[in-house]
């Protein structure tokens, strides 16, 4: 597998689950302006990381669709019974993650896609923190009784969660207004597939001793 990451995006939780899964795979960063290039949308025509190419050499991209596949395709057991309770919950929190969580820090990254007049953007930024703040203080009451986001086990979700949970810390003190995410990210953090993630991230190149990454391959134009 190949999976192409963006350093500070939602993309760590899919590299710290490869990490997991105990899979071979190669990464291959791409560069924040390259992302609408003309060399990346021949993997992902929407510009948007993670991007998963697949071992039989299929493409594929938003992250849910990217963690399932590699918890499916994993020795480690990370996939809910089909039909169960838990398969149930597994998908709630993934589409809540991937839409209202995620969704809260658009406007406040990225003001312009949403008022053209940069006059309003500060203004559009502290109306979207308060959205934020509701997000996050809903994660904080669930792990207030659970270790991991599904209970007592590191699953799917956690790298997720991980990934995006880190965002709102450059504007909450999570010590004092949300604890039990605040010792969450703490325990995540030295997390082995997670804590390899964020390596990976700052530049440090870690290749493990069993056999899962295989290192970095260059960003090249895929046949189309």
């Amino acid at each position: 597998m190949i999976l192409y990451y963006t350093p500070g995006t939602c993309a760590l939780g899919a590299m710290a689950l490869l990490r997991h899964a105990e899979r071979p795979f190669q990464l291959c960063h791409v560069p924040r302006d390259a992302r609408m290039g003309p060399i990346f949308r021949t993997v992902n025509p929407h510009g948007h990381v993670p991007a998963l190419v697949t071992d039989d050499d299929r493409v594929l991209w938003e992250n849910s669709a990217v963690l399932i596949h590699i918890a499916q395709h994993s020795p480690a057991g990370l996939m809910p019974a089909a039909g169960s309770a838990a398969e149930d919950e597994l998908n709630v929190w993934l589409s809540y993650l991937g839409s209202e969580f995620h969704a809260a820090f658009y406007p406040v990254f990225k003001p312009q896609l949403f008022l053209r007049d940069d006059s309003l953007h500060d203004d559009l930024r502290r109306d979207s923190l308060k959205n934020v703040r509701r997000q996050l203080a809903y994660i904080d009451v669930h792990l207030e009784d659970n270790r991991f986001v599904m209970g007592d086990t590191f699953g799917i979700l956690d790298p997720y969660l991980t990934a995006m949970a880190r965002w709102g810390e450059r504007f909450f003190d999570y010590e004092r207004e949300f604890p039990n995410l605040g010792r969450y990210l703490e325990r995540m953090r030295a997390e082995p597939s997670i804590a390899f993630a964020l390596a990976i991230e700052n530049g440090d190149e870690q290749p493990t001793v069993d056999g899962g990454y295989a290192g970095h391959t260059d960003l090249v134009p895929r046949d189309v």
